[in-house]
């Protein structure tokens, strides 16, 4: 890649439109509308019995048993799981897609719907001393209690498998174009998601990942080498501090791994040029850039924008200079994929009116042969 790349697609560019008849059992009655179903999962620890879970599915208008792609999207903690201002089912009957919004646990915490990133029991993810636990029954019935507990302990990779499964049943999906977004905790699920569904040997195999402000948890990260057949498109704001985009202690005492730390794993994964260093750079804006690293969440806290980059070439999208981005950047000479970080002035907990078109302009320019680097 080269500096101020742009990457563009055929206008009207079609999935493949292969009308099978090994599939979609019940897509013409699912067509054109959102759908509420159910699908019963057997948890993968014995302590905790099968139980029945919940998912929304909406299916472009006409569909007739073509191939499309499908994009899964995760709430964040206590978010409404129905993302009711969402605009993922309007963009996909646009586009051509199937889209899903799946239900968290909130399993002994009404009203708080979340998903499980593994670190129940875990002390070494947080400061105890600044955190005030959410014990999940799951993870009482697990003996998986801790000082640092917050989500639920269910397993949600097994949530993940069957509801792709039950979704193949009634409808054509093509599997090599599967795609996953969230937020906040939702987009923390992603990342251990796509190397619990490799090692487990479960589908769905995501193409690609768009995480808006999550992260790993420190001593958790882990991005093993079937990562790189999957790319990331990770979107986050300078002034979070509930997850810190530079990682360590949040406002809430959890202690994350940095963002960039995470993306330059993917980076490596995927044979992109290794070696980038970090530098400061001042963004369009004037917003004076004043702190170190180090003290991102006190330059969050008195409103100012830290904006540190990694030494990657600019990606320009139909978005720059709306709102709150600040700027894209990839991740260049991948041999495979994309790794790409967008930066917004912005807290914890935004979403720009055009998130949805954004997400999938990324994943869509994935299956592109007209991209302009």
């Amino acid at each position: 890649f080269g500096s101020g790349m742009r990457l563009t697609s055929r206008a009207g560019l079609c999935w493949i439109a292969q009308v099978s008849s090994l599939c979609g059992s019940r897509g013409a009655e699912l067509a054109g509308q959102e759908t509420l179903r159910r699908v019963r999962v057997t948890d993968g620890s014995p302590l905790l019995s099968s139980v029945e879970r919940e998912y929304l599915l909406s299916v472009p208008s006409g569909y007739n048993g073509t191939v499309l792609p499908l994009l899964l999207y995760f709430h964040g903690w206590c978010d409404d799981w129905r993302c009711a201002d969402c605009k993922w089912g309007a963009v996909g009957n646009a586009e051509g897609f199937i889209s899903v919004k799946l239900r968290g646990k909130e399993d002994g915490d009404k009203g708080c719907p979340s998903w499980n990133v593994g670190h129940g029991g875990r002390s070494d993810v947080c400061r105890p001393k600044d955190t005030e636990p959410v014990q999940y029954t799951s993870c009482r019935r697990t003996n998986q209690t801790g000082p640092c507990n917050c989500y639920t302990c269910y397993d949600d990779v097994a949530f993940v498998a069957a509801v792709y499964d039950d979704i193949r049943h009634d409808l054509c999906v093509d599997e090599g174009r599967v795609f996953a977004t969230g937020a906040s905790n939702g987009a923390m699920f992603l990342y251990p998601l796509v190397a619990e569904l490799a090692e487990r040997g479960l589908g769905p195999r995501f193409k690609a990942i768009a995480p808006w402000y999550g992260a790993f948890f420190q001593h958790m990260e882990r991005v093993l080498p079937s990562a790189a057949r999957v790319s990331v498109f990770h979107s986050h704001g300078s002034l979070d501090t509930t997850i810190p985009p530079a990682g360590g202690e949040s406002s809430d005492g959890y202690l994350y791994v940095p963002v960039q730390h995470t993306l330059d794993h993917f980076a490596k994964r995927h044979g992109c040029i290794a070696g980038q260093a970090w530098g400061r750079t001042q963004p369009k804006s004037d917003l004076p850039v004043q702190f170190a690293p180090t003290t991102q969440r006190e330059a969050a806290e008195v409103g100012q924008d830290l904006h540190f980059a990694p030494q990657w070439p600019t990606v320009r999208t139909p978005w720059d200079g709306n709102g709150s981005l600040l700027e894209c950047r990839a991740a260049p000479g991948c041999k495979e994929g994309r790794i790409v970080r967008c930066f917004y002035h912005a807290d914890h907990g935004f979403w720009p009116s055009y998130a949805e078109e954004m997400t999938w302009w990324w994943f869509k320019s994935l299956g592109s042969s007209e991209i302009v680097v």
